[in-house]
């Protein structure tokens, strides 16, 4: 913890000196060996879903792989394929609905 949250320190700190003008925002995503996986693509492909997860709680946000996350993922990607095998013409129908301000 000590230290993702050192890594992002220098990062939120170089966002608010510059201002609005360049917002820079840091995730870190964390997987440990050999828990999170045994070679280097298991353990990078653990650390960018911790990584995804720190996105979805905020700016400047560290996490640490689950065994969740990697379900998330699992389920993420099937329904990726799902659609680009999908044919939109026959399988999707498009509804508009109309937005209005007062």
């Amino acid at each position: 913890d000590l230290l993702a949250s050192e890594l992002l320190k220098p990062i939120s700190n170089l966002s608010s000196s510059w201002s609005n003008s360049f917002p820079v925002t840091a995730s870190v995503g964390i997987a440990q060996y050999p828990q999170d996986g045994t070679d280097i693509a298991k353990l990078l492909s653990s650390a960018d879903a911790a990584m995804y997860q720190a996105k979805r709680a905020g700016k400047n946000q560290y996490a640490y792989y689950s065994a969740a996350l990697n379900i998330e993922s699992q389920r993420r990607s099937q329904l990726e394929r799902a659609l680009r095998k999908s044919n939109v013409e026959e399988e999707f129908h498009l509804v508009f609905q109309p937005y209005m301000n007062n």
